[in-house]
């Protein structure tokens, strides 16, 4: 049997990550992991697709010379903000002989998403869906996993639907065709966040996961092991290095480094840091 790899891109505003994993068995193996400093890319979403193909490919190019493999379709994930989050149900009728099956939640979901209204189907697309709740003639507000194998004349499903940008779906497209690649799949980043960093507890019991990264923040909100809520706002690490190089005139990598040497959230270490002046000293002349 050949050997099966998965290589996955996740392109960020300050920074491209390139991953790939071996199959094995059931489970994966990663080989080989490098980050880049992207181009071409704001607040995670890519406005300029030419510019963001070339990191993109030399990353590909070195991952193909040391693990000896040819990569033809990577996995990426789509922009984290510009999302808006709507709801939608859909119906459907059905012999309440047979118990509900897996297939008939899986279809539920399609003809919620199929025959949800878009305000413009020529600049907004669907980027991902998260089941909220399904109900039968005999109970309501059920889990995914209480309704299959319910017998049931009807079956309800109440969906949140996150829609996008169609731009940013087409840059990806083009970037990755300068980057003589294809998309293997394309994911909503907030969902593969999650499945990757929360346990099914912490997912059952309630929790927030915010992610921060250079160019956008955001939130995303599970209970009930089920995505509730979603938001992001374009401010980021980049934000703080962009207001100190501007507010005191200096270089980015200076402020980058002013950032990272002596920036901080914590409230107790804001109370320690409240007074304090830090002296920088020009390296020509003194100043």
């Amino acid at each position: 049997m050949d050997e099966r790899y998965i290589a996955t891109v996740d392109m960020g505003t300050s920074k491209l990550a390139l991953t790939v994993a071996k199959i094995a068995g059931e489970g994966i193996e990663v080989l080989y992991y490098s980050e880049k400093p992207s181009d071409g890319v704001r607040y995670s979403r890519i406005f300029n697709p030419i510019r963001a193909a070339g990191p993109l490919k030399s990353a590909v190019e070195e991952a193909e010379r040391e693990l000896s493999i040819k990569i033809n379709q990577v996995v990426i994930g789509l922009p984290r903000w510009g999302v808006r989050q709507e709801t939608s149900s859909a119906l459907l009728n059905r012999d309440g002989s047979s118990c509900i099956t897996q297939d008939e939640i899986d279809s539920i979901k399609n003809i919620a998403l199929d025959s949800y209204p878009l305000d413009d189907e020529s600049k907004e697309e669907i980027y991902g869906a998260a089941a909220q709740s399904f109900s039968t003639e005999d109970m309501i507000n059920c889990t995914e996993e209480d309704v299959v194998g319910q017998p049931s004349s009807s079956l309800e499903g109440n969906f949140k639907v996150f829609v996008g940008a169609k731009k940013a779906m087409t840059n990806i497209d083009i970037m990755l065709n300068h980057a003589n690649l294809a998309p293997a799949r394309k994911y909503f980043l907030p969902s593969a966040t999650a499945n990757a960093v929360l346990t099914r507890e912490e997912k059952e019991n309630g929790v927030a996961l915010l992610e921060m990264g250079a160019g956008v923040t955001s939130v995303t909100i599970f209970q009930g092991n089920i995505l509730r809520y979603y938001y992001a706002i374009p401010f980021g690490g980049k934000s703080i290095t962009t207001d100190i190089k501007y507010e005191c005139g200096f270089t980015e990598k200076l402020a980058e480094n002013i950032k990272l040497a002596f920036g901080a959230c914590m409230p107790e270490r804001l109370q320690n840091m409240s007074d304090k002046v830090l002296q920088i000293n020009d390296e020509e002349d003194g100043t």
